[in-house]
């Protein structure tokens, strides 16, 4: 993790499926859809710094149930129509002091 660089979780939900219904894509069990907000925090930073960006280096997250019990990405998720359609930003991308976006990761 980067000490500049917070993350919270906005939002989540279960789907049987994911997609319209011409083209749903269906898990083995359920798709668990997490919103995760990155945020540049501004106060991190050294004011001598300057304005410059941060691109945060690649993140591997991992959801895990209270029974311990760890999920991964899934990349049939991911890739899903429904999901290709839903415009949010790659955990990786680059912000400024301040800036924030929210990712959408799709375990199974």
């Amino acid at each position: 993790m980067d000490c500049h660089i917070a993350y919270s979780v906005v939002d989540f939900e279960e789907a049987k499926a994911l997609g319209d219904e011409s083209q749903q894509t269906l898990p083995a069990g359920r798709f668990v859809i997490v919103q995760l907000k990155t945020w540049f925090d501004p106060d991190t930073i050294s004011k001598h710094r300057g304005d410059g960006i941060l691109a945060p280096n690649p993140r591997h997250a991992v959801l895990v149930d209270e029974a311990g019990h760890q999920f991964r990405q899934s990349p049939q998720g991911q890739a899903s129509p429904g999901q290709v359609a839903r415009r949010y930003a790659p955990v990786v991308t680059a912000a400024a002091a301040g800036e924030s976006y929210v990712t959408e990761l799709v375990s199974m």
